[in-house]
């Protein structure tokens, strides 16, 4: 006999699988209450406990800082050619060349110096013509002058003094014809009318002989000082024309001048030997006055430095929190990225009392500029290396020192947690002194032969010192210490 199942309803099999899901969620649940009450119940001791003991031996602290490496004396090679839109680079040496004196690094482009000298010297040949004829005609008038005091004057003077002469000797003459005349009369030897001839005849003689006088004063009195101060005013603007076209001349020719120094100087020779060095100040901006072959510069930009390799320094920023302790005369030691395996001595020369505004990227981050004179620069120390700077800020010897991980700040006290030879942890506060990243110097609370817990975090509870989450909930965050003198350490919390 053949049995057949009752069909499954939707409602019995949507109950089925909620049942299978609550068994699962239980038995999840059961577990995790059970992996919790297994982990209440493990014991602290089965914690490890790593510890050392303190060093006793010289402590330093360094101030690491990135820098760039450049020369203290720098020959720097500038454009000094006149332009308001840049002049281009027609060549230039590739940078990182050594040269000599002498040798041609720079090129610049001349096409439109070129064309403005050959209008210029036009002008300079205008002008010398101009110059040379106002200089022929101010000595043409000095000539005149001359000429007329001591040739045509005298000539004239001697004429009329000749027609005076002449005149006297006539009137002279006629008077003592007409004296005679006038005896003859008396004895009736001439007529009346001869005698009356004689008489006008000494008249006329006396009209010509006042005439001649008056020539001759006319020509003294003022026809010479007119004529004389008719040259004088023409050597005087002769000489202000010379004058005016030498000013003109001196002008133009000094443009010319300045045209040839502006060729000349399109020319960029070496003054000394040394390594050639873009002065790229941003290198990564690739505007038209990058230096670059076919590239632009302005006047009086640098285009070209030629450092003193013998006279190498590192330039570092100094953040703002330590700038205080960096001071001139501090030794340091630099190490390159191209020379990792070289410690080159220096020594800081100078340290700025301003921040540097060269960090625009990040304009509230306050950096200073430290130099650093490197001692007996190698020759592989070139300018524009990358370098890691370690300051020497403070020194300290024998002092017992333990490490920062081992120091816990709680209500603005400094603790550590020992372990004595039974193996029992206890709290200890320590009265602390300087610190690097490393070390901080202990100047009360261990000594040598203690063991101290590198991991005092995982023991706090054990040796009653609250963790940092109950201590800021029960009482007030302690106030920070001065900032003056040595860095606060960073401990742990």
């Amino acid at each position: 006999m053949q049995t057949f199942s009752r069909p499954t309803s939707p409602s019995e099999r949507t109950g089925r699988v909620r049942r299978r899901l609550l068994l699962v969620v239980s038995v999840v649940s059961a577990i995790a209450l059970i992996g919790g009450y297994v982990y209440s119940q493990r014991d602290d001791d089965t914690l490890e406990i790593i510890t050392r003991r303190p060093i006793v031996g010289e402590f330093v602290n360094d101030i690491v800082e990135r820098g760039e490496v450049e020369s203290s004396s720098n020959i720097e090679l500038r454009c000094e050619v006149s332009s308001a839109q840049g002049v281009r680079i027609l060549e230039i040496v590739d940078e990182g060349t050594p040269v000599n004196v002498g040798d041609v690094l720079v090129q610049l482009d001349d096409s439109s110096i070129r064309k403005d000298l050959t209008t210029q010297e036009i002008a300079v040949n205008t002008a010398q013509a101009a110059y040379s004829k106002a200089k022929n005609d101010f000595d043409a008038a000095e000539i005149a002058r001359k000429e007329y005091e001591e040739g045509t004057f005298v000539q004239d003077e001697q004429k009329l003094e000749s027609e005076l002469f002449v005149a006297q000797e006539n009137s002279r003459r006629a008077e003592n014809f007409f004296n005679h005349s006038r005896k003859l009369a008396v004895k009736g030897y001439i007529t009346d009318t001869q005698l009356e001839s004689d008489r006008f005849a000494v008249a006329k003689y006396k009209k010509d002989l006042d005439a001649a006088e008056t020539k001759l004063m006319v020509i003294r009195t003022y026809t010479k000082p007119k004529t004389l101060k008719k040259h004088d005013s023409d050597i005087n603007t002769a000489r202000a024309n010379v004058a005016a076209e030498e000013a003109k001349l001196a002008i133009e020719t000094e443009k010319l001048d300045s045209l040839k120094s502006q060729l000349e100087k399109c020319v960029i020779k070496a003054p000394s030997a040394g390594q050639v060095v873009y002065n790229n100040v941003d290198r990564w901006r690739q505007d038209d006055f990058y230096i670059r072959k076919g590239g632009l510069v302005r006047e009086r930009q640098a285009i070209i430095k030629l450092p003193d390799v013998t006279k190498m320094q590192v330039k570092a920023k100094v953040g703002e929190a330590r700038v205080d302790r960096v001071k001139p005369g501090m030794s340091a030691v630099v190490i390159t990225e191209a020379i990792r395996d070289v410690e080159l001595k220096g020594k800081v020369s100078t340290v700025s009392a301003y921040a540097s505004g060269e960090n625009w990227f990040n304009p509230n981050v306050k950096e200073y500029d430290a130099v650093i004179v490197v001692e007996n620069p190698p020759a592989t120390l070139k300018p524009g290396m990358s370098a890691q700077v370690k300051i020497r800020v403070e020194t300290l010897a024998d002092v017992v020192q333990i490490p920062v991980q081992t120091v816990v700040e709680r209500d603005g006290k400094h603790y550590c947690i020992l372990r004595d030879r039974q193996g029992k942890l206890a709290a200890r506060e320590l009265l602390i002194g300087s610190t690097n990243d490393k070390f901080i110097v202990v100047k009360d609370g261990v000594g040598p032969e203690d063991e101290v817990v590198m991991n005092p975090r995982a023991h706090l509870a054990r040796v009653g010192l609250k963790d940092a989450e109950d201590s800021s909930e029960t009482k007030p965050k302690a106030e920070e210490p001065p900032t003056a003198g040595p860095a606060a350490p960073q401990v742990a919390s």
